[in-house]
């Protein structure tokens, strides 16, 4: 983790949350579209891609956050 993620998650900068604690911060069905983008890139022989999604910090606010990720 980092102090910027932590901070959009709405964890402490200092706090060293678990994958699960930061799973728990995605709204219903978000994971999955997470996944799903994914899954699609590998499909088409890509490894990295795109994603917004939503979440809900710790002190209850909901956001948007966009990731670029490469999948190993």
């Amino acid at each position: 983790t980092s102090p910027e993620l932590n901070r959009l998650f709405g964890f402490a900068e200092d706090e060293i949350p678990s994958v699960d604690q930061f799973r728990q911060c995605y709204l219903p069905g978000e994971r999955d579209k997470v996944r799903q983008a994914a899954m699609s890139a590998l499909e088409i022989g890509q490894s990295q891609f795109e994603v917004e999604f939503r979440i809900q910090r710790r002190d209850m606010a909901a956001r948007w956050l966009s990731l670029r990720a490469q999948v190993l």
